[in-house]
């Protein structure tokens, strides 16, 4: 909830930015995607931060 809002302001305070955070159940990735416990459903948050169309930012991480 803090990122979004941190995100938020970044995106209307510097013309030209795209931040976004969001989570996804699958992998996105060659090199996502370890199984500590089967039982255990995997999710992944990816931050991706853009300026006019560059990447700054493309960030993966596991948790469950």
């Amino acid at each position: 909830m803090l990122l979004k809002l941190l995100f938020k302001i970044l995106n209307t305070v510097i013309p030209g930015i795209d931040a976004k955070a969001y989570t996804s159940g699958t992998p996105q990735g060659r090199r996502l995607g370890g199984h500590d416990i089967p039982e255990l459903r995997d999710m992944f948050l990816i931050l991706d931060v853009s300026y006019k169309g560059k990447i700054l930012l493309l960030g993966y991480f596991q948790y469950t």
